[in-house]
């Protein structure tokens, strides 16, 4: 079997022998579908167990301890951070998909389409996830649990203090971790110098050999950019800090173990923060496309566990449907409308085939009563022996799945977010808008209010302005009733929601902003995209082939984003200096401002330096 429930509660075995027989006929109709995700162990847990795990790198308890994990799960139970949590699921070889324990039947149906059809599938096709070494995470995290278990119960030579000293700093410089996928075609350090000597000898014996001012002029230049090249390390800038920090050429003053803790952080990350963070969007649009159409085919025979169930199903579908602008940002809302227009478009049908299934029971009572049942009790779910064949669509979902194997958020907008797209999602949107107007201006024609602001008929808007004028109209009547009731005159509410009406005059405004400037609405939309808002800082010298005599860092000035927050470059500063154990200096670029903070002048270059892993000095360029 390609997947199984499992919960260490007696109380929930019922539970567990359900779903265990309707996973293999999810993992039936996903086949069909063409979505074949690797094994799943769906886990039931609590809500606390639940929120304790997500403190671990993408809930995997098994990581090694750190002291940010209890802070973590600390505040969050003393800031009263409860709720419910679904599911989650993790990137493994099999999956681990946890199980909120509070979910009913059906919600629990829903998350393991969502998390193993949906979620599992991209962690086993798509090439972003390629490199976290599925079949191998578990084991991995377990040997550096225990590892950083032995280091710190050596007291004598480690213990928690020096640990942390090493875990403190790579932690804070997690998210240089080198992208992925990893180029591995690209030269190394010592690779490229050697092109470069090779070169420059080639420049040299050219020099030699020129006939002409000019050409001498011209190979001089050469020279002197081939030279100055070589003074550089590494050759090429790097953003893989740690991974930079970890290579013994590079730090030969780190002992090993904190080699390691350098590693495993650098590894954490890769397998968490950058995958996840580069595919969210694609990953819960996949996975809430599925889990809104899935329930409804006829092997899970959902039909025959109540209409109570079919009920529950059709509200899940609209779970991120409450809040329309959510369609505009909200991963789940947004990537599902994508993924839609995706099959929409690129999918199409190739006929029809026959589906075969053994029709399922929910036992009452009654059945248990007849005696044919004496193994089960009432709330079971059992195959039965009546056979049904339903004839479905055959549909060649083949684009579909490409873009699943080979695309990340920032790929999936600028591929997808086409002005049919967008034209789509504002029809559906100011469709809603009008919607909403029509149902207000019953509301008020039923509790009599002034006719002066029920618009309808001829008074009806169409336009974006006219809508944008009757919901101002009715929102200054909230604030209207809202300000005369605070002086006592005893004002009627106006009985719309005012969240409602916010929400409204959002879609239109969001809706203006894309038909004023198409191109600078997608860019805006793209910034949101994978760890685009992390501040781009590489590695652009080491100081060590140069008179430097120390280490300098770069930060890539984006317009978009502004310069770096001031306690954000000191503490890199800091925790960085730790471990190249060597003076550092981060080159950025700063707005200079006039005495009542306005911004004077285009950005001009700023550095920030630090000797001592304490002290941070900073001064204009």
């Amino acid at each position: 079997m390609d997947a199984k429930v499992l919960s260490s509660d007696p109380r929930e075995a019922q539970v567990v022998r359900n779903l265990n027989v309707l996973v293999p006929r999810v993992l039936s109709v996903g086949n069909r579908w063409g979505f074949d995700p690797c094994r799943a162990i769906f886990r039931l847990k609590s809500d606390q167990q639940v929120l304790d795990d997500l403190v671990y790198p993408l809930g995997v308890p098994v990581s090694r301890n750190a002291w940010w994990y209890g802070k973590a799960a600390q505040q969050s139970r003393s800031q009263g951070q409860g709720g419910h949590v679904f599911e989650f699921a993790t990137i493994s070889d099999p999956a681990e998909v946890v199980l909120g324990s509070t979910n009913d039947l059906t919600m629990h149906l829903h998350v393991i389409i969502h998390a193993w059809l949906g979620h599992v599938y991209l962690f086993t096709r798509n090439r972003w996830h390629a490199e976290t070494g599925q079949s191998t995470v578990m084991h991995r995290f377990q040997q550096n649990a225990e590892f950083v278990r032995e280091i710190t119960e050596n007291t004598r030579e480690w213990g928690w203090q020096r640990y942390e000293y090493y875990a403190d700093a790579a932690h804070s410089l997690e998210m240089y971790s080198g992208e992925l996928p990893t180029n591995f075609h690209a030269p190394t350090d010592d690779e490229l110098r050697e092109e470069l000597k090779a070169k420059l000898q080639q420049l040299e014996a050219a020099h030699a050999m020129a006939k002409s001012i000019p050409d001498r002029e011209a190979i001089e230049n050469d020279i002197r950019d081939t030279a100055r090249l070589l003074t550089c390390h590494p050759i090429m800038p790097t953003g893989d800090l740690l991974g930079f920090l970890a290579h013994p050429d590079n730090t030969k003053h780190l002992p090993e173990e904190a080699r390691r803790i350098i590693m495993m952080t650098r590894d954490e990350n890769r397998y968490s923060s950058q995958v996840v963070g580069r595919t969210k969007i694609l990953h819960e649009g996949v996975s809430h496309w599925v889990d809104r159409r899935i329930p409804h085919d006829p092997e899970l025979d959902l039909i025959r566990l109540g209409m109570d169930k079919m009920i529950d199903t059709a509200q899940y579908d609209t779970m991120h449907d409450s809040w329309p602008i959510a369609w505009y940002s909200d991963p789940y809302a947004l990537g599902e409308a994508i993924i839609d227009y995706i099959d929409r478009t690129h999918s199409r049908k190739v006929g029809t085939e026959d589906v075969t299934f053994n029709r399922i029971k929910l036992l009452s009572e009654e059945d248990i009563a007849t005696g044919n049942y004496p193994d089960y009790v009432v709330g079971d779910i059992v195959e039965t022996d009546e056979v049904q064949t339903v004839t479905v669509d055959k549909w060649d979902r083949s684009f579909l799945h490409e873009v699943c194997r080979n695309y990340d958020d920032q790929m999936l907008f600028h591929k997808f977010l086409t002005r049919d797209f967008f034209e789509d999602l504002h029809k559906k949107a100011l469709g809603w808008v009008k919607k909403m107007i029509m149902l207000i201006n019953k509301r008020l024609k039923t509790v009599h209010w002034n006719s002066e602001f029920i618009f309808e008929g001829d008074r009806f808007p169409l336009t974006l302005e006219q809508m944008f004028e009757v919901i101002s109209i009715w929102m200054n009547q909230i604030q209207m009733a809202d300000w005369l009731g605070h002086f006592g005159y005893g004002a009627p509410r106006f009985p719309v929601s005012q969240p409602m009406l916010y929400q409204m005059m959002q879609i239109i405004q969001t809706v203006a902003a894309y038909d004023q400037d198409k191109d600078a609405f997608k860019r805006s939309m793209l910034l949101r995209t994978g760890l685009q808002a992390l501040p781009n800082i590489k590695i652009v010298d080491t100081g060590r082939y140069n008179n430097a005599q120390m280490w300098t860092l770069r930060h890539e000035y984006d317009p978009d984003f502004g310069p770096l927050k001031q306690g954000y470059a000191r503490e890199t500063l800091r925790f960085f200096w730790r471990l190249c154990g060597d003076k550092v200096r981060l080159i950025t670029m700063e707005i200079l401002t006039d005495s009542y903070g306005r911004p004077w002048g285009p950005p001009r270059p700023y550095q920030y330096s630090c000797e001592d892993g304490i002290t941070v000095k900073e001064r204009w360029l």
